[in-house]
């Protein structure tokens, strides 16, 4: 087996520096991927620069034949895998059984198999560890396999700007991998494993596109801009103030996959296939996230919102919004530790957790709560189990937690923000924007807040230019504090149209100057003196508030929702929805006069007013105004006292009797329903609790199945490498006969009881050997020669180890050199022995 070179400490650096400039490719398999392995590197030329790991699903206590089967196939030096081994271009690294593998600058490292039930995810480590370590430089390659190993890690490969090929599931021999792989969405090529290699040589063969200063004056503007104004046009999201550099590498990364070369070409080829805007739109995102990212961030966290949740007097929800939520981890881990807090505690206050990201397919993945076995390494098992349950192909958010949150498109730049929050979660996105809006975001999630209320930054990320608006609670973490203030209206663009951004024009704007004591007076008398309402989107959910509008809503129990239909208080819902859906209908004012509403014990008539903000129809945005206004009697009063008579009073006496009366009906009738739906849920907890206990025993037979299934792979694997063995030992054999059949001598082989292993049709002249002698002694055989000594010289040369040479005479007259000597085996162990016989008659004849 040939070896390669290891790290040494002195020059850790220089090689960091050294293997971080060549791409490195991973490849991933299982079941049925030998084959695919080796017609992969059957087409690796031997120059190629580039360095090679396979990882596969192998049976840990089997010795693998893998290092020595790709061997056969491949043009470059084939060596297993070491701990500390520093990787080198044109060498291939085989994962050893039963390890982990992972790169880390540019040096392997291993690491033991867990034991415990945890499914085995080698494939998944390794793209993590390489996306890490090579960044644009690393290749993911999903080959043949049951499962879905490498489909997370392949995450990780995107959001560095790697490259990820799979195996088309046509060609595979087991297609689960490949699948899942393209169920991502995040697959760059997907291709025969013999068309691989060389589409990774074109990739990286490409020439630079884009000069380093994206804004340098008269270079690449135009088409940048044209770029990011067919985006703007096709999906509606404005990335002109997104960092430069960023935008930048993930548009390179597009021209090269699609060997363009200028960006010009680049906006010609977006306008003439629509399906790649969105691919552009996906390759702009950033989708890095799992849970509990940096758990000790976390704990911080925690410490820090205990104060919030046993804070005294409050009843009301904790409400929390994470932004740029991607798939949902970090919501849901927010979601985990409110409620250990309100475990730890003893409260029981309602949650609501939203999780906005600007990317709908995102948004629909988190909604599920549904995640591949790969989260047990960012989990710890307490959690785990009591959180989350599982099921085929991974684990489920439980539902106490999967209630407290909810899932909505939002485009923090753009649209109008959550409000009356507890805590505010923004990490690792402020990094990827220009500083106008990381401005004008901060100033949203300043006004979002609530005094006193948390938020939570990324490590690189900061509040400068907001120091004034909150204080610094854990430096290290990025936890702060919004301070007590009175707040300013936040200002927003904008734009239907994209907007062109220089340089020069963002530099151009100067700080705030703050706000006038006009603006201030003009804050005061809206908040203190209009009509308190809200605006409702198409959904019929809230998406603004103003003035005090706490006694109109109430939040029902169970799940959180800004439904208008869910929040609105019992006796006012029926007025407000029917004027939002007349108004959106006739696209005019809506007022429904005199709708009675209940607050703090006290009855007051409110005007509900439903006016459109949309000039054109449909109308979608309905604003809701709640004036409050006299009540009917005290209008009906002022307009008859001079003219009703007495009759008339005590009719209108009566009819408030029966209305009274009815009220009482109704409200018995409510009674015995709510005894009823009691009855009811009793039964239904009773449903819930059988629920479980099957649901425990479907776990446990969960695991049992997915250990079998790994194992099951293992098994394959093996079974493969055993079938490329006994294909070359078959193969060997023939030759072996073939050249024994084919040469003019008598050749016996004994084993190290003197019984006949094999020898060649030759020696049927010198004895009387026939095919179904093999496996008797040669001690049975009777033989033409006129040599007594042929078993003890045998047996000498089995102690001795010694070769016996000498000329013996056949019974007919014919002479022979015998040569006996011993058998040994490639791992020099002596097992029988050689006997050859080469006629020498003609040599006799001229002594």
């Amino acid at each position: 087996m040939a070896t390669a070179n290891k790290g040494n400490k002195d020059d850790d650096d220089t090689t960091a520096q050294k293997t971080s400039s060549f791409p490195m490719i991973g490849l991933g398999s299982s079941a049925g991927g030998l084959e695919a392995t080796e017609a992969f590197f059957k087409n690796v030329s031997p120059d190629s620069g580039m360095a090679y790991a396979i990882v596969s699903h192998l049976e840990p206590t089997h010795t693998s034949l893998l290092t020595e089967i790709i061997s056969r196939s491949a043009s470059i030096k084939v060596v297993q895998a070491e701990d500390e081994m520093i990787v080198q271009p044109n060498e291939i690294y085989v994962i050893p059984p039963g390890k982990y593998m992972q790169t880390v600058n540019g040096t392997l490292r291993l690491s033991n198999r867990k034991t415990n039930n945890t499914p085995f995810l080698p494939i998944d480590f390794f793209f993590q560890s390489l996306a890490e370590d090579r960044k644009e430089n690393a290749v993911a390659v999903v080959l043949s396999g049951n499962g879905s190993d490498g489909s997370v890690g392949i995450r990780s490969i995107h959001s560095n700007l790697g490259l990820i090929i799979v195996q088309d599931p046509e060609t595979a021999r087991f297609d689960s991998m490949p699948r899942s792989a393209i169920g991502t969405g995040l697959v760059d090529y997907v291709l025969p494993p013999e068309e691989m290699p060389d589409i990774i040589r074109r990739f990286f063969e490409s020439p630079g596109t884009m000069v380093p200063h994206w804004a340098e004056p008269g270079k690449n503007i135009d088409g940048m801009q044209r770029i990011l104004s067919i985006v703007m046009k096709e999906t509606g999201h404005d990335f002109s103030l997104y960092k430069k550099s960023t935008i930048q590498r993930r548009i390179e990364r597009r021209l090269k996959l699609h060997q363009i070369e200028s960006l010009e070409q680049y906006a010609s080829y977006l306008k003439d296939h629509p399906p790649e805007v969105r691919s552009l739109f996906n390759e702009l995102l950033i989708e890095v996230t799992s849970f509990f990212r940096n758990p000790e961030a976390f704990e911080a966290l925690k410490e820090n919102l205990r104060n919030i949740v046993i804070e005294p007097g409050r009843n009301d929800p904790i409400r929390a919004w994470v932004v740029g939520c991607s798939t949902g981890e970090e919501a849901y881990s927010i979601g985990i530790i409110l409620r250990e807090l309100m475990d730890e505690t003893g409260m029981d206050r309602q949650v609501q957790i939203f999780g906005s990201d600007i990317n709908e397919e995102l948004i629909t993945i988190a909604r599920k709560g549904e995640y591949p076995w790969a989260i047990v390494d960012h989990i710890d098992p307490e959690r785990l189990d009591k959180y989350f349950t599982k099921q085929e192909g991974g684990y489920k958010v439980r539902k106490v937690i999967r209630d407290m949150t909810i899932f909505a498109p939002h485009d923090v730049g753009r649209d109008p923000p959550f409000i009356h929050l507890a805590l505010l979660s923004c990490r690792n996105l402020l990094i990827y924007f220009e500083p106008m809006l990381q401005k004008r975001v901060l100033e949203t999630f300043s006004n979002a807040l609530n005094p006193n209320g948390v938020l939570f930054l990324g490590e690189s990320e900061s509040i400068s230019g907001f120091e004034k608006r909150f204080t610094v609670v854990d430096p290290k973490w990025r936890i702060y504090q919004r301070r007590p203030y009175v707040p300013s209206l936040p200002t927003r663009e904008v734009s239907a149209q994209p907007v062109r951004r220089t340089a020069t024009a963002i530099d151009e704007i100067g700080p705030s100057t703050g706000p006038s004591m006009s603006d201030k007076a003009d804050r005061i008398l809206l908040a203190e003196y209009t009509p308190p309402g809200l605006i409702v989107n198409d959904q019929n959910e809230i998406v603004h508030f103003h003035g005090r509008t706490r006694k109109y809503l109430g939040p029902a129990p169970g799940r959180a929702s800004l439904s208008i239909q869910t929040l609105l208080r019992d006796e006012i819902r029926y007025s407000v929805i029917s004027a939002i859906q007349e108004s959106r209908s006739s696209g005019e004012t809506v007022v429904k006069e005199a709708v009675r509403a209940h607050s703090n014990g006290d009855t007051t008539f409110l005007n509900i007013i439903a006016r459109p903000l949309d000039e054109n129809r449909p109308v979608t945005n309905v604003m809701v105004i709640f004036d409050e206004g006299p009540s009917p009697m005290e209008i009906s009063r002022t307009k008859t006292d001079m003219v009703l008579s007495s009759n008339e009073v005590s009719k209108i006496d009566e009819l408030e009797k029966e209305l009274n009366y009815t009220k009482e009906s109704l409200r018995n009738t409510i009674e015995k329903l709510e005894a009823a739906n009691e009855e009811l849920t009793s039964t239904n907890e009773e449903l819930q609790s059988n629920n479980e206990e099957l649901q425990s025993v479907a776990e446990e037979s969960d695991t049992t199945k997915e250990e079998l299934h790994s194992l099951n792979e293992e098994l394959m694997t093996v079974n493969s490498e055993l079938e490329a063995k006994n294909q070359e030992l078959v193969s060997t054999s023939s030759d072996m006969r073939n050249f024994l059949n084919s040469i003019d001598v008598a050749i016996i082989f004994l084993d190290n009881m003197l019984n006949i292993r094999r020898f060649t049709p030759q020696t049927e002249k010198i004895m009387n050997l026939r095919p179904g002698d093999v496996g008797r002694s040669i001690e049975d055989i009777a033989t033409k020669l006129q040599y007594e000594d042929l078993t003890t010289d045998v047996r000498t040369v089995l102690e001795t180890l010694n070769t016996i040479e000498k000329e013996i005479r056949t019974k007919d007259g014919h002479w022979y050199r015998l040569k006996i000597l011993p058998y040994r085996t490639i791992e020099s162990v002596i097992d029988g022995v050689v006997l050859t016989f080469n006629i020498i008659d003609a040599q006799k004849m001229t002594q």
